[in-house]
């Protein structure tokens, strides 16, 4: 596996890098793992990069892999832009069709093409709205295999993905996931009406949610001003609650720092079931969580395990009594969660921010010219 520092020797490379991002997934994923550090790369000497989103605020696959088949000028645009690169990254390919593309552009212009992953698609649990896409034997699945293995390098989010893929290609990298900061400046959370624990995200993590159920329905119960508010992806067992605000209104990715703010958590959650496919899970919940002073409780698995210092920068909760232990804690404390918030903050904007992990995934990139 290899890591995000590069060898001084990189350092000193002068050719312009050209590069060209071709994006497959949701627009938010395609942002977080694409966007923000193409447009960073923008800013630095002797970098030229392109992103390819093909359609902007879509919240299913990017559908130009479905819209090839019928239109010519899509393939033409996938071809000028691995012309005019050094290196190209893609994300996962979902179609055989897309994929032979895929392979017809790589024979023609023998360039590196990087693929970027950012899910562990080998072991997706049967409740999750992604299995059929993803099981065993799936076209999805043999095409994401194939790429991988066809691939020059991958690029993964976390270390347990680089670890788990080690079998299917030999270089691999992490690039985390991070802030860019200006899209958060000044959101953070004024005071307001009542004490809120929030969770904020989409619809396949009804499981997660159910299984902290026990301790947010008895910390509401037991404290008359708190409430729940659960954004979006909201389980039928919570909107019977007493004290619970759902909603199934969502923002565009270019609008979703100032509504999640729009939310005014107090604290907020990350719970995840401990199984292989949420070990490869980012700690992206926690890094927005953090670029808004909130402090975070999460499940401790590996990416999360890594950068919360327990008490300090967030809390881990490996169990129900942890889970109420430690909201008990930040729900009694003010002075708390305020500390909590800013040195998560802080930790997020020194170590998480776009502008520093886009010049080293640059410096990635530059090794393949």
């Amino acid at each position: 596996m290899n890591t995000l520092q590069p060898s001084p020797a990189l350092r000193s490379r002068s050719k312009t890098l050209k590069a060209a991002f071709i994006c497959t997934t949701v627009s938010g994923v395609a942002k977080y793992r694409m966007g923000d550090f193409a447009w960073q790369m923008r800013k630095f000497p002797k970098v030229e990069t392109v992103l390819w989103p093909y359609a902007s605020r879509t919240t299913i696959q990017n559908p130009w892999q479905v819209d090839m088949v019928s239109r010519e000028d899509i393939i033409r645009q996938v071809d000028y832009f691995c012309d005019k690169a050094d290196v190209v990254v893609w994300q996962a390919l979902d179609f055989e069709h897309s994929f032979g593309l895929w392979q017809e552009m790589k024979v023609r212009h023998q360039k590196p093409f990087l693929m970027e992953i950012d899910d562990y698609i080998a072991d997706v649990p049967a409740q999750n709205e992604a299995y059929n896409q993803y099981r065993p034997g799936s076209v999805r699945f043999r095409v994401a295999v194939e790429q991988m293995r066809q691939s020059d390098a991958l690029i993964v989010s976390t270390p347990y993905l680089a670890e788990q893929y080690k079998d299917y290609n030999d270089k691999i990298y992490v690039v985390p996931n991070s802030i860019q900061f200006s899209e958060w400046k000044g959101l953070e959370s004024k005071r307001h009406d009542r004490l809120r624990i929030g969770w904020i995200g989409g619809g396949t993590h009804t499981v997660d949610l159910l299984m902290v159920k026990p301790v947010i329905e008895e910390l509401l119960e037991k404290y008359p001003d708190l409430w729940f508010y659960c954004i979006h992806g909201c389980p039928d067992p919570y909107k019977t609650m007493a004290h619970v605000f759902h909603t199934k209104k969502w923002a565009p990715i270019n609008l979703y720092p100032k509504f999640m703010a729009s939310y005014k958590f107090d604290i907020g959650i990350a719970p995840l079931e401990d199984n292989n496919f949420n070990r490869g899970k980012s700690n992206l919940r926690w890094l927005e969580y953090s670029a808004l002073k909130i402090p975070c409780v999460a499940s401790p698995l590996p990416d999360f395990a890594r950068v919360i210092k327990q008490g300090k920068t967030g809390f881990l909760a490996p169990d129900l009594e942890s889970w109420k232990t430690s909201l008990e804690t930040l729900i009694k404390d003010e002075g708390l969660r305020r500390d909590v918030g800013r040195a998560a903050y802080q930790k997020v904007k020194d170590n998480f921010n776009v502008t520093k992990i886009a010049n080293n995934y640059r410096h990635i990139l530059q090794e393949f010219i």
